[in-house]
């Protein structure tokens, strides 16, 4: 009885963490913003997502609004699946 009681909490906790990231990735997805090229439309800190020309972008330094958006020097490409592995990480997972 003891074991199936912490086998249950160990499924709430997991369950608990899935929902917890879902919501994140959510967030991430959401945060993200779009432009159609690549001079930089607001100002945006070191670490958000862009999306430009259909491909997305980690910002690597803070891009000021009317500076141009270059990937190597300000941004790097990256995927959704990256980010949130960098989320992951982050957390210590």
């Amino acid at each position: 009885m003891l074991e199936t009681y912490r086998r249950r909490k160990r499924e709430e906790a997991r369950d608990a963490e899935v929902v917890t990231l879902r919501c994140e990735a959510d967030a991430i997805v959401a945060s993200i913003a779009t432009a159609e090229e690549a001079t930089a439309q607001d100002n945006h800190d070191a670490g958000e997502c862009l999306i430009i020309d259909g491909t997305l972008y980690r910002t690597t330094r803070v891009i000021v609004r009317g500076e141009r958006v270059s990937p190597g020097i300000n941004a790097e490409e990256t995927t959704i699946i990256d980010e949130i592995a960098r989320m992951m990480q982050e957390r210590g997972q």
